[in-house]
């Protein structure tokens, strides 16, 4: 008959990295939750930039003329 012994310090020690991964583990979900809020924050506020218009009040100022000059200008440097 064999007798199986308990080490009573190995037991301790991988309850410790238990309790770590465990905290790690939450951390991770919390931080995916954020990141995955974050998202879908950014995707509203996408949706509701891209129905405004922006526009340059100095370019407003200008004439026509003078802006489809600054196009051909633009287009000869490339």
């Amino acid at each position: 008959m064999v007798k199986k012994i308990r080490v009573i310090e190995d037991s301790v020690s991988s309850d410790e990295t238990t309790s770590e991964d465990r905290g790690m583990m939450e951390l991770a979900k919390s931080m995916d939750w954020k990141l995955w809020e974050i998202l879908l924050i950014m995707q509203k506020l996408e949706k509701k930039l891209n129905n405004l218009q922006i526009t340059d009040p100095e370019m407003e100022d200008l004439s026509s003329d003078t802006v489809d000059k600054l196009d051909t200008k633009k287009g000869s440097k490339k």
